[in-house]
């Protein structure tokens, strides 16, 4: 591939789901396991998907973004679900070694459980922060 925008939004996703997949094994999952890797699949989606989408321009956007200093709408929101996300990730997990042999307790249900609710609280966040205390015209709209 050249050195195309599609070619490094690829790249970078597929080093992202390896990255996320050999985090999940550090932390104790199973590492030949496709769930293990569609767990690190959907992270990978949901993080680096939209801070790809409304970052990508330069690695100082990126990084402002990244900081919590979003210049437009979307960085607002891709942060606050990319940081739900890795949050509700990890906080989802905190049920899998209790001894309660229930369905939800299963590996990566729990994460992904706690993936999407933790997404939807990031959704949240961002919509009040930018209509409750954050100045309007101080973002941009795009």
């Amino acid at each position: 591939m050249r050195n195309t925008r599609i070619g490094r939004f690829t790249r970078g996703y597929f080093c992202t789901t390896i990255v996320f997949h050999f985090l999940a094994f550090f932390f104790g999952a199973q590492i030949f396991s496709f769930d293990t890797f569609l767990f690190a699949l959907l992270l990978t989606t949901t993080t680096f998907l939209p801070l790809n989408i409304s970052c990508s321009e330069s690695a100082e956007k990126f990084w402002n973004c990244w900081d919590n200093h979003p210049q437009t709408i979307s960085q607002l929101y891709s942060i606050r679900v990319a940081f739900g996300s890795l949050i509700g990730s990890w906080i989802g997990v905190f049920v899998v070694p209790l001894d309660w042999n229930r369905w939800w307790q299963r590996w990566p249900i729990c994460s992904v459980f706690g993936l999407f609710i933790f997404s939807l609280i990031g959704v949240l966040s961002a919509y009040f922060r930018l209509f409750t205390n954050y100045p309007i015209n101080k973002i941009n709209k795009i």
